[in-house]
């Protein structure tokens, strides 16, 4: 099952619905009548698709006969991992899967660790950066990027209870939980019928949605293989930092300080975020799974326009963390990252995945030679 552009539930495999065909009938009925133009005022601003898609993608590597290695975190290592490439440059038989989910901090990765300890992935590599350390905001309403996060990534599994991390879930959040069949089955239910309310307009409204076409290609076919290694090859070749003459460069960097240095305020403990790094790191080692913390590089202004100490939050982090039984691959003040390889200040570009890839490959083969 997946989700679209404009939060369009496609199911993949009938079996993914809980309730019967009849009863299906029954709630398309009841809720056909209900079905109005305030869609596209709801759902089409939202164009993440990939919130619902970790079960199915889960499911797919698990075809996979492979060591598995996931990399999971926010659009840093969404843009950075290139599983194919990984692949290559690996001396092992190792699948590389790209995970990365746009906007997500530890605190939101919590919502798929179910999925991955029950799993036979064996390797995880965990994006840890500046940013995914803050403060989590108690303040959320619906239609905000948190309430669809943990709706559409809860709508599935069979746990007919709270799962065992919801007490890091803030309470004010914990609403937005499907723990168990009920919930996730009128989840499911609320996200078909804004499906079928796509179809119709598709069909007799709106050019545009007639023409739209999903980014996630069908479950089970070979390119969704592709696409949970390289997620997006349409991504710029060559970074827009690259093609800048020298004036556009130095406003560029100009722009930087005091623009956005100033939110990355990492806190070395006690928030949301490190009591679900905690949760993670800790489960996967009971799993015996590897885990891998990947300090992720940045553009080389923000080093420059940093204030004495205002990183200490994350050197503390990743102490703390390089004290558990944890491989850390350490390229957040690594210099060797050129201008070329950045699309922006945090983002990788084409030259920068090719790097990431070279640099990272071999450290996954030193884990499993060991």
């Amino acid at each position: 099952m997946k989700l679209t552009k404009y939060w369009v539930i496609e199911m993949a495999d009938a079996k993914d619905l809980s309730i019967s065909v009849a009863s299906m009938c029954v709630v398309l009925i009841c809720n056909v009548m209900l079905v109005t133009t305030n869609f596209g005022a709801t759902f089409a601003v939202v164009e993440q698709e990939r919130y619902a898609f970790f079960h199915d993608a889960m499911k797919s590597i698990e075809d996979d006969k492979r060591v598995s290695a996931i990399g999971i975190g926010s659009s840093m290592i969404f843009n950075a991992f290139d599983g194919k490439c990984m692949e290559e440059k690996s001396n092992s038989e190792i699948g590389f899967y790209n995970l990365g989910i746009h906007n997500s901090t530890p605190y939101t990765n919590l919502l798929d660790i179910d999925e991955i300890l029950n799993s036979n992935v064996e390797i995880v590599l965990i994006e840890l950066a500046p940013r995914g350390l803050g403060l989590v905001s108690k303040h959320a309403k619906n239609g905000d990027y948190l309430p669809l996060r943990f709706e559409t990534s809860t709508m599935f599994g069979n746990s007919q209870n709270e799962p065992e991390w919801a007490e890091i879930i803030l309470p004010e959040h914990r609403k937005w939980l499907n723990t168990n069949d009920f919930e996730r089955t009128t989840e499911l239910q609320k996200y078909t019928m804004n499906g079928i309310e796509y179809k119709l307009q598709q069909i007799l409204v709106d050019e545009e949605y007639r023409d739209f076409d999903t980014k996630i290609p069908r479950m089970n076919s070979h390119d969704y293989v592709d696409y949970l290694k390289l997620p997006d090859s349409s991504l710029r070749k060559h970074s827009k930092i690259e093609s800048m003459n020298e004036e556009e460069l130095s406003n560029f960097n100009d722009s930087i300080i005091g623009k956005e240095v100033p939110t990355y305020y990492p806190r070395a403990s006690g928030t949301r975020n490190h009591m679900a790094l905690e949760y993670m790191v800790d489960s996967l080692l009971v799993r015996g799974k590897e885990v891998v913390i990947v300090t992720m590089p940045h553009y080389e202004a923000i080093y420059d326009a940093l204030d004495d100490g205002q990183w200490d939050g994350f050197n503390e982090t990743t102490s703390w963390l390089s004290s558990k039984e944890v491989h850390m691959i350490n390229l957040t003040f690594d210099r060797t990252w050129k201008e070329k390889h950045f699309a922006d200040q945090i983002h990788l570009d084409w030259d920068g995945r090719e790097y990431f890839c070279e640099r990272v490959a071999p450290e996954i083969d030193k884990i499993l030679g060991e």
